[in-house]
């Protein structure tokens, strides 16, 4: 996410690196990323720390895993050998804002509690999507129904009205009706406060609140107001308060590059915090339906 605006990077990478990375690309132009997640790529030209932790199955034990260069690919063939013979799953995606806004295993929320102990959402496995970036293999995060990460206490991520932005690339294959596939900026306290209190990037062929033209899936904001912004190949319909620019996302293929841009009125946005949470409708942010493929990667602000 941007800071002034906030901008979250995606966690799925483009397939080619170029010499400056996303967020140095935004940083230039006066809107540094203060949340920058991703499991393929370091998202900063010069970042070498650590992109996400795999803990495995056989003994609890985790380890980082870290990009190739700074700048490059993710190391996947450490995970590969620390998860060898057993099953591991992604705990933490590092924020590489150097902000600490990192996502860990979602608690539960006001409308549902997720699959796990104690109401939480469950964990994506490590090896779930395998992407190829520059020749290299890597992992981006397979959102399954009830998975979910999020961050209710952090750092510089836009509340209220401060203006915002924010960037995913998903997979365009792989997406379902449930509420709700999000990526963006929700409330503190996993429930829902209010109309305008979050700011998220949806991606699904829900038409609950409406629907762009075609069958989808389509891109939309959720934004737990009376309306979204929808926009598809052959459609774009922006709201009064964000824009966007279309993305062509009827033709199913991956991945779609969706990005959201707050242009709130004073009066909309009273408890912003970055992350998925639940569309337009009185549900709580952290909604979790049995049935949805939602991905609560939320980072939350207080007041």
């Amino acid at each position: 996410m941007l800071s002034t605006p906030t901008l979250a990077a995606g966690l799925v990478a483009t397939a080619s690196l170029v010499a400056a990375g996303p967020c140095d690309i935004y940083a230039s132009g006066n809107t540094p990323c203060v949340a920058a997640h991703s499991t393929t790529r370091a998202l900063y030209n010069a970042f070498s720390g650590a992109l996400y932790q795999v803990q495995r199955g056989s003994d609890g034990t985790t380890t980082t895993i870290a990009p190739l260069t700074a700048g490059g690919v993710a190391n996947a063939a450490t995970q590969d050998k620390f998860c060898a013979g057993t099953t591991c799953v992604i705990t933490i995606i590092y924020d590489q804002s150097g902000k600490g806004n990192h996502l860990t295993q979602a608690p539960p929320g006001g409308a549902a509690s997720g699959p796990e102990a104690n109401g939480y959402d469950n964990l994506a496995g490590a090896i779930g999507a395998p992407v190829t970036l520059n020749g290299n293999k890597a992992y981006g995060v397979f959102i399954s129904p009830g998975t979910g990460y999020r961050n209710d206490k952090t750092n510089g991520i836009a509340t209220k009205d401060a203006p915002e932005g924010m960037y995913a690339v998903l997979d365009g294959t792989h997406y379902n009706g449930g509420c709700c596939f999000d990526y963006g900026n929700a409330e503190v306290n996993n429930h829902d406060t209010g109309s305008g209190h979050m700011e998220a990037i949806y991606f699904g062929d829900s038409t609950y609140w409406g629907s762009g033209s075609g069958s989808g899936p389509w891109i939309m904001a959720d934004v737990c107001v009376l309306y979204l912004l929808l926009f598809d190949q052959a459609n774009f319909v922006p709201s009064s308060r964000m824009d966007s620019s279309p993305v062509p996302t009827q033709n199913k293929t991956p991945p779609t590059l969706p990005s959201l841009r707050d242009l709130s009125p004073p009066s909309s946005k009273e408890n912003q915090t970055n992350g998925p949470s639940a569309a337009p409708m009185p549900l709580p942010a952290h909604s979790q339906p049995t049935t949805a493929a939602h991905v609560h990667l939320c980072l939350d602000t207080t007041q």
